[in-house]
């Protein structure tokens, strides 16, 4: 009489079923470069979201963070899912941003942190970069699980070669853009006269929905004009600009977009001494509208805005007062001081 004995694999041997992916970055659509850009490309994230099944221990989908930004390589078991891949962890963007809805492929969101200014109004952070790619159809089979574990698999060479083909699917990950720099100008007669200027821009998305691209939630966004240049002497004609990250205006075509700006005020009292009464109470505000959906879809990537330059938006003349010795040309705005405008 023979005796039968079978030998029992522990559980840990999980690889039985589950397939070596190699996972390739490719960043030229998002106008990065992983060799230098360190800010925003400090490794990469796959997410994978099952269509049946809960093949993650016990979990419908699972969040791969990449050693580089380049790519690596990824345990996945038998099974079909949809794929979100982008720049960074989730762990690894800054405080001004967040993520959520993330258990739901369709529910995965970005969104954007506010802070509140001392007369109450709100207004979102500046986003972190992001840049995302998304597929709908990701199969891993059994024969990728075999021909990923041993070069001698005993498969056929047909089913070799789609199989070989299924281990290469997420080698061309081509993220793109979904934050957007706005580029914005003012333009104004004595611009000489304007020791800073501040802005808010209304319309603009505080979150944005990964898998659909679909931005929403309406809200303020404060920034600071950062440079200031004299093109023509005579009125001291010239501009202030801004440039900064958004996630662009909401996804609808019956928003209005509009512009609030104040501006410092260069002068002197009676006694000589310099100080910066701010322009008026009321901020001077502008109807962005037509520029900002004139920008959409084109490219997002990029958001130029003017106010003043055209014949359709007539230039600002701020008030004579005593700039105390400005010379025009190109330069910066002297040293820095802290001083609080407040926001009607």
């Amino acid at each position: 009489m023979s005796t039968i004995s079978c030998s029992r694999r522990p559980l840990e041997e999980t690889f039985l079923h589950s397939a070596l992916i190699p996972v390739k970055f490719d960043w030229t659509y998002s106008y990065l470069n992983p060799d230098i850009d360190n800010e925003n490309l400090y490794n990469a994230s796959v997410w994978l979201y099952s269509k049946s099944g809960t093949p993650f221990a016990g979990k419908s989908y699972m969040e791969f963070s990449l050693p580089t930004s380049s790519g690596g390589e990824i345990e996945v078991p038998i099974g079909v899912y949809r794929v979100l891949a982008f720049n960074n962890s989730i762990r690894s963007f800054s405080s001004n941003c967040g993520f959520r809805g993330t258990d739901n492929y369709d529910t995965f969101e970005y969104y954007l942190h506010t802070s509140t200014r001392e007369d109450g109004s709100e207004g979102v952070l500046e986003p972190d970069l992001l840049c995302v790619w998304r597929s709908e159809y990701f199969e891993v089979t059994a024969d990728m699980v075999s021909l990923s574990r041993s070069s001698e698999s005993l498969i056929t060479e047909d089913r070799r070669s789609a199989a070989r083909a299924g281990l290469n699917q997420l080698e061309d990950i081509s993220p793109v853009r979904l934050t957007c720099n706005v580029d914005i100008s003012v333009y104004a007669n004595r611009i000489n006269n304007s020791k800073s200027a501040i802005g808010i821009i209304n319309g603009m998305s505080q979150s944005i929905n990964l898998w659909s691209g679909k931005r929403g939630n309406f809200s303020s966004h404060f920034f600071n004009f950062e440079s200031r240049e004299i093109t023509k002497v005579e009125d001291f004609f010239g501009n202030v600009r801004a440039n900064f990250r958004s996630l662009g205006p909401v996804s609808s075509s019956t928003d209005r977009y509009t512009l609030d700006v104040r501006f410092e005020l260069t002068s002197k009292d009676e006694f000589g001494n310099r100080h910066y009464p701010s322009l008026s109470s009321i901020p001077l505000s502008f109807d962005l509208t037509e520029q900002v959906t004139a920008s959409v879809p084109s490219s997002l990537w990029t958001v130029v805005l003017s106010i003043g330059e055209t014949p359709l938006h007539p230039s600002i003349t701020l008030p004579d007062v005593d700039p105390g010795g400005f010379s025009p040309g190109v330069g910066d705005w002297g040293d820095e001081e802290d001083i609080d405008i407040p926001i009607l």
